[in-house]
C-alpha cells in the first residue's frame, strides 16, 4: 500500500511541470531552483521510508524478518478472530436463540484436549452469568433436586416441570425413573464387586450415568446438548462426585464420521434426533453440534488398548434412530469384544438401516439376550423364539457376503426390534 501511494505521487510532479510558463528565462531559473529544493525535501522525507522498505526486502536483515514475522502473526491472529466472530454470527442466524447460542462453537467451558470434555465449574458459571446461554432453570435461587428411592440412592438435578414434564413426574414426584425395566437391567449388570466402566451414549439429564456411579463405576457420558451438561454437573456437585475424575462428559453427538450436524429438538428433551422427520414439524428446533466417532473417543481414552484392564460392563445407546451410525463409528471398539453388555434402543423403522445395524453387531460377535419395552415387558417371552432369531441373525454377515436373501425369521425379527 505504501509503495502504491508513493508511485501515484510521481505523475503529479510531471503535471505540475507541464503547467509552468516557459517564455520567461527568469521564471525558468526560479522554477529550476524550486524543483531542486522540492527534490531535496522529498529525499529528506522519503529516505527513512525507503530504508524501511529495503529492510523488509533484505533477507539478511534479521531484525527486519522478525518484525515482518510479528506483523504477519498479528494479521493472522486478527483474521482468525474475525473468522471465529463470523462463525459465531453465522451460527446465531441458523436457529432460535436458545437453541444455537449453546452450540459447541463456544469452547469456554471445554478443556483443551483433542477430544474435549466438559468443565463443570466453567459451564455452571456460564449457565448462571451468560445471558446468551439458554437454561430453563436460569434465575432459580436453589436447585430442583431429588434424592432417589433406588438402591443405592443418589441426588439428581432436574429441569423445570414445564420443560421436561415426563422426568419431573417420575423422578421428582416418585423418586424413580419411568423406564423401570431398563433401570432393573442396569442393576443386574452393575451390582458387582469389581469397579468398571460404563459408557452412556445419549445421557440426557444423567439418570443412568448417576445410577452407574452410585454403584462405584467410572462413567463416560456422551451428550451434545449443553443444557444437559448443566443438569449433570449440578448432580455431580450434589453427590460430591465432581472432583474425583470418575465421570467424564463428552459434549458431542456420535456418528460414522467427524462432522458438524444439526440435531432437531422437540417438546420432549429426551427425543432430540438427527432425523428431523422423527419430530412434529410445529415443534422442531435445531441446534448445530459437533459429531465425533465412538472410536475416536475410545482411542483417546485407551479403551481399545490392551493396556486398558478395567472391565467395560455396559454400553448404553439411546440416540433416537441414529444407532446404526453410532455403531459404524465404533466398530473398532466393538471388535475388541471388551464391552460385556450392550443396551440400546432402536426406533428406526427403516428395515435396511436396521439390518445394517444388526449386521455390525452380530458381525462383532454379539447376540440378543432380551427384547423388551422400557418398562421391562418382553416383546418375545418365548426363549426359543429369541434363540431361533439369534441363529438366523448369526448368519447375516455371511449371507451379506454371499448375496443370500434373509429368511422370514430375520425379517420378523427386524420388524420386532
Amino acid at each position: 500500500t505504501q509503495q502504491r501511494s508513493f508511485t501515484l505521487k510521481i505523475p503529479m510532479l510531471g503535471n505540475r511541470r507541464r503547467t509552468k510558463r516557459k517564455s520567461d528565462s527568469g521564471a525558468c531559473r526560479r522554477s529550476a531552483w524550486t524543483y531542486l529544493r522540492f527534490a531535496i525535501l522529498l529525499l529528506a522525507l522519503f529516505a527513512p521510508l525507503m530504508a524501511f522498505m529495503m529492510m523488509f526486502d533484505d533477507t539478511s536483515n534479521e531484525r527486519g524478518l522478525q518484525d515482518l514475522n510479528t506483523l504477519v502473526q498479528q494479521l493472522l491472529m486478527k483474521q482468525q478472530q474475525q473468522t471465529d466472530l463470523n462463525d459465531s454470527e453465522s451460527l446465531s442466524k441458523r436457529g432460535e436463540k436458545h437453541n444455537v447460542v449453546n452450540s459447541m462453537k463456544n469452547d469456554d467451558d471445554i478443556t483443551s484436549r483433542i477430544i474435549q470434555t466438559v468443565s463443570c465449574p466453567k459451564i455452571l458459571i456460564r449457565a448462571k452469568e451468560d445471558d446468551n446461554f439458554y437454561d430453563p432453570n436460569k434465575g432459580l435461587e436453589s436447585l430442583l433436586k431429588r434424592w432417589t428411592i433406588t438402591q443405592p440412592p443418589f441426588w439428581i438435578s432436574l429441569h423445570k416441570k414445564w420443560f421436561d414434564p415426563r422426568r419431573w413426574t417420575s423422578i421428582y414426584t416418585k423418586g424413580e425413573y419411568y423406564e423401570k425395566g431398563l433401570t432393573d437391567v442396569f442393576r443386574k449388570i452393575l451390582d458387582v464387586d469389581e469397579p468398571g466402566l460404563v459408557i452412556d451414549v445419549g445421557m440426557n439429564i444423567g439418570w443412568f450415568l448417576l445410577y452407574a456411579r452410585a454403584y462405584g463405576h467410572d462413567v463416560a457420558g456422551i451428550e451434545p446438548n449443553p443444557v444437559m451438561h448443566v443438569r449433570v454437573c449440578e448432580s455431580l456437585r450434589l453427590n460430591e462426585w465432581d472432583k474425583d475424575d470418575s465421570i467424564k462428559i463428552f459434549p458431542y453427538g456420535l456418528g460414522e464420521v467427524h462432522e458438524f450436524k444439526n440435531i432437531t429438538m422437540g417438546n420432549n428433551p429426551g427425543a432430540s434426533s438427527f432425523f428431523e422427520e422423527n419430530l412434529a414439524k410445529r415443534n422442531r428446533r435445531k441446534l448445530l453440534v459437533e459429531v465425533q466417532t465412538l472410536d475416536s473417543i475410545a482411542d483417546q481414552e485407551r479403551w481399545t488398548s490392551s493396556s486398558f484392564e478395567k472391565p467395560i460392563y455396559l454400553l448404553k445407546v439411546d440416540v433416537e434412530g441414529y444407532e446404526k451410525f453410532v455403531f459404524e463409528g465404533g466398530k473398532r471398539l466393538l471388535q475388541t469384544r471388551k464391552i460385556q453388555n450392550i443396551i440400546m434402543e432402536n426406533s428406526n423403522e427403516d428395515l435396511e438401516l436396521t439390518l445394517q445395524l444388526f449386521t455390525r453387531i452380530y458381525g462383532s460377535g454379539y447376540r440378543v439376550v432380551a427384547l423388551m419395552d422400557p418398562n421391562g415387558l418382553p416383546y418375545h417371552s418365548n426363549v426359543a423364539t429369541i434363540a431361533s432369531a439369534n441363529e438366523a441373525m448369526r448368519k447375516i454377515p455371511q449371507n451379506e457376503r454371499e448375496g443370500v436373501k434373509h429368511d422370514k425369521i430375520v425379517s420378523e425379527f427386524l420388524r420386532k426390534v
